[in-house]
């Protein structure tokens, strides 16, 4: 917690009145005399919080008055936040890469000179990533990659780490690695409209291909219903399938259909149904 007190100065031949003070995020702000005749001071106290912050700060705090020159003065708070013990990353992204590549990134952990911290615990979270660590001259070099296969879209997990000090008793490094959707799936879910079941059963399409043109088979689909049935036929870019006899109601509200491939970036594709009420028009995936 940074504090300081700046004396705010009435220069002028008429009475200054303070109106807000404003401060930025994390910055207190107290002043308790807000009329100030001319040839007077006044102090403006600031507190300013600087856990979860590190690196360079440049800060404002604004004063509203009547001067008719300056409505509006500014005050800085500018310093350098230096962490008892920080992480190089603070957090790893692997960006996008395929679901079958290892990527590897390293984190430092560096530790203050004057100040007394060991490591106790040292825990990965999530799946699709694997640590080792090693202690070196001021700290920790922490390795983490990626294990394949990874799931299509997000991969996000963290590095957690706890120390025996207790000004500094876990750190966290957020990991991410985003799987290229080399697979295409349209629609994305299966929408139904609870009044189509006055109609009968209703019948639902949906088109599967690779972005990149990569062959790939698929394996089986995996339905929700024992009445439901589904077609798989080959197209020129990918697969078209049909799935028929649905009938939209509560039972199968929330359920999936699941259809699985080879392809490595989409073993398995899930495809949620939702079942709304309301006017059949709205419904979307054809008929």
């Amino acid at each position: 917690m940074v504090e300081h007190t700046f004396l705010i100065s009435n220069e002028g031949a008429a009475d200054l009145d303070i109106g807000r003070v404003t401060g930025c995020c994390g910055a207190a702000t107290d002043m308790a005399q807000k009329r100030l005749p001319p040839g007077t001071n006044a102090p403006l106290h600031v507190r300013f919080a600087l856990a979860g912050r590190e690196g360079k700060l440049n800060k404002s705090i604004y004063i509203g008055s009547n001067d008719p020159t300056q409505p509006y003065y500014q005050l800085r708070i500018i310093g350098t936040v230096t962490a008892l013990v920080s992480a190089r990353p603070a957090s790893v992204d692997f960006g996008r890469i395929p679901a079958d590549a290892t990527v590897e990134s390293e984190v430092s952990l560096l530790c203050q000179t004057n100040f007394p911290v060991a490591v106790t615990s040292l825990v990965l979270e999530g799946r699709g990533f694997a640590m080792t660590n090693e202690a070196v001259v001021g700290g920790y070099r922490i390795k983490i990659r990626t294990v394949p296969p990874l799931d299509q879209g997000g991969n996000r997990g963290k590095v957690v780490i706890l120390t025996d000090n207790p000004r500094c008793r876990r750190i966290e490094i957020p990991l991410v690695a985003t799987v290229s959707a080399d697979i295409v799936v349209v629609p994305g879910e299966i929408q139904l409209v609870g009044s189509e079941s006055r109609t009968g059963a209703v019948t639902r399409y949906v088109s599967i291909r690779s972005r990149s043109g990569r062959e790939f088979k698929i394996l089986g689909v995996s339905l929700p219903a024992k009445d439901m049935i589904s077609e798989v036929s080959r197209l020129d870019d990918g697969y078209r399938v049909v799935i028929r006899d649905i009938v939209p109601s509560e039972d199968i509200d929330g359920k999936d259909v699941t259809i699985s491939t080879d392809h490595p970036e989409g073993r398995q594709i899930i495809l949620p149904i939702h079942v709304s009420a309301g006017d059949s028009g709205s419904r979307s995936g054809g008929t």
